[in-house]
């Protein structure tokens, strides 16, 4: 989802969420004339949608934040294949060999430079 579309639901769950606490309020002030008693019923309610409202953002923030970095992992990944592409196989090989904590164990399979020439 974009931001301004996002930005626009934000928007209308708070107006939504403060209608429907300004409702209850109405209604607690119009059922009960005890100030305990209007304060406990728009309390609760207020408590209630005050935690959806902010389940709401949490979520698309989340949402967002998991797209960024999937985003980000994926450059990375196209950047590495780039790489691989261009680097002479017995380069490369010397560098899988250095670096085992990026290409993992020795006999794992990754492909290479001569896979990646195979499938242009």
């Amino acid at each position: 989802m974009n931001e301004p579309k996002q930005l626009i639901h934000g928007f209308v769950v708070v107006l939504v969420g403060l209608g429907a606490v300004v409702f209850i309020f109405g209604v607690a002030i119009w059922r009960w004339t005890d100030a305990a008693e209007v304060a406990s019923v728009v309390g609760t309610a207020g408590g209630l949608i005050g935690t959806l409202v902010g389940t709401f953002f949490g979520l698309h923030a989340g949402a967002v934040g998991k797209d960024k970095a999937e985003k980000q992992r994926d450059l990375a990944e196209e950047r590495a294949r780039e790489f691989a592409a261009i680097t002479p196989p017995d380069k490369y090989e010397a560098l899988r060999a250095a670096r085992p904590d990026i290409f993992g164990p020795p006999n794992a399979r990754h492909a290479g430079p001569a896979d990646i020439a195979d499938r242009s």
